[in-house]
């Protein structure tokens, strides 16, 4: 089962459901109050695991888009070219100078730099093993036996600020002026020389019952961690619990009055 070949054709919402012998995987995206869809996902399911892809794109109109679009593209063409592969860190660190690189080049109409980025989050499972890459803030958790951990960093310029002030590079003085722009990237597809990239060296040995949720920043940003934990831990059915967290977090921006980002979402659970 496939599912590179519609990622192009993903509208600005929709929800999807696979499943092979090793996992389940329910997908969940929605534009939200922007003008326009500029997150992408994609996945491929192979017999005995498969890729899932979850991207957000930045850099103005159509850029973002097609930032996200063409990452998702260039990650998946690389991991069906290369599978099987022995070595999947190797294999996703390298793709991340890769992806960049195309990202970095792209040209508008008037062909001109685009200046335009995307995050990529990004996970292989092979015989219930996990490997995973990340760059930029859309985030991958691992719930299992009703704990939620993040296993990614926020590749933000609060994380380089944090890491200052704790090898006292900086002062708190500097920190506290500066923790105001924290939210901006650091490192993103396109950015041309990507200083953070996170991926497991190690494979990560999968249990039963583990669900992996990889997730732009859309709905974290909207919906508490201990939130996201009960939404969990409430539906075992991860068809429902995509469709509850989106719920959920489109419910909180609702009250409180909030313009809700493009959120998308994708549960893995492992059989």
């Amino acid at each position: 089962m496939n599912g590179s070949d519609d990622l192009v054709s993903y509208k600005d919402s929709f929800g999807i459901f696979d499943e092979n012998s090793i996992y389940e995987l329910a997908a969940q995206s929605v534009i939200g109050d922007r003008d326009e869809q500029q997150d992408r996902f994609g996945y491929d399911m192979k017999g005995d695991g498969g890729i899932t892809v979850v991207c957000d794109g930045m850099g103005g109109h159509e850029g973002g888009k097609i930032a996200s679009t063409k990452s998702v593209e260039t990650i998946m063409d690389i991991y069906n070219r290369n599978y099987p592969c022995a070595d999947y860190h190797k294999l996703l660190t390298d793709s991340a100078y890769d992806i960049d690189e195309v990202v970095s080049a792209l040209k508008n109409k008037d062909g001109e730099n685009m200046k335009a980025g995307s995050t990529l989050s990004a996970v292989v499972i092979t015989d219930k093993k996990m490997t995973w890459l990340s760059v930029g803030d859309s985030r991958i958790y691992l719930f299992r036996d009703d704990n939620l951990n993040v296993l990614t960093r926020d590749h933000n310029y609060k994380l380089e600020l944090d890491e200052k002030l704790k090898n006292e590079r900086i002062d708190k003085e500097y920190y506290d002026s500066e923790i105001k722009n924290g939210a901006s990237l650091v490192s993103f597809m396109g950015d041309g020389r990507l200083t953070m990239i996170d991926c497991n060296e190690k494979e990560f040995e999968l249990k039963s019952e583990d669900r992996i949720l990889i997730t732009s920043d859309g709905l974290y940003k909207t919906l508490a961690e201990d939130s996201i934990k009960t939404l969990l831990s409430n539906f075992t059915n991860i068809r429902q619990a995509a469709s509850a967290l989106e719920s959920k977090a489109s419910s909180i921006a609702r009250n409180t009055k909030s313009a809700r980002d493009n959120t998308t979402l994708a549960i893995i659970k492992i059989k």
